[in-house]
């Protein structure tokens, strides 16, 4: 092991040798240790380990801490407020999960692609015999640049909607396509245009 080293320890206690650790501090093999875990939980108050100079000790607990939770409070709160405005999250449980850099381009899109699958429906006299469904994307950038699995699941959305007697959301669309054998693909080109909107055009096939 390089001399210097520093260490840290969050996942697991047990995972280091803790005599072993409480040496190599000694010696100088390790600087300094950070930990929040222990072999044996918790720590007795007389630990070699826990009293070291060099050792930094927490509680593995710093989701349950006053700051942590203020900060959830505050998140949660942000996120109700966006959807009570119709607005997207980019938290949502069970829907395809976007950073929020890439949910901002993509909502100008949402509801249009949302109304191509209906239209699409419609189109087919009422969705009878759909099996497979192709998107093809015209991006204004590289086709792996943009994720459109938010896009495609509004699609989705909008195409078994109008034809399932069930309450069909974004969680559960692509599950009752599946039920339905529908398939729907994904497609994503490169447009040229110097556009600056991500998406260039969308088309179903």
């Amino acid at each position: 092991m390089k001399e210097g080293v520093r260490i840290i320890n969050v996942p697991r206690g047990g995972v280091i040798d803790e005599d072993a650790l409480v040496r190599a501090l000694n010696s100088g093999v390790v600087a300094q240790a950070a930990l929040d875990v222990f072999t044996i939980e918790p720590p007795a108050q007389d630990s070699k380990l826990v009293r070291h100079e060099h050792v930094t000790v927490s509680a593995h607990l710093g989701a349950s801490i006053k700051e942590a939770q203020e900060g959830v409070a505050i998140e949660i709160a942000e996120a109700v407020i966006a959807a009570l405005k119709g607005e997207l999250s980019a938290t949502a449980v069970n829907t395809p999960m976007v950073p929020a850099q890439v949910l901002s381009e993509l909502a100008p899109y949402v509801q249009l692609a949302e109304k191509l699958g209906r239209l699409a429906v419609q189109l087919v006299a009422g969705g009878d015999g759909i099996k497979l469904v192709n998107v093809v994307y015209k991006l204004a950038r590289g086709p792996n640049d943009l994720d459109t699995r938010l896009l495609c699941a509004m699609i989705t959305k909008g195409i078994i909607e109008p034809i399932s007697n069930t309450y069909i959301n974004v969680v559960n669309a692509d599950f009752t396509a599946k039920q339905k054998g529908i398939r729907i693909s994904e497609e994503r080109l490169s447009a040229d245009s110097s556009s600056e909107n991500p998406v260039h055009s969308i088309q179903l096939m």
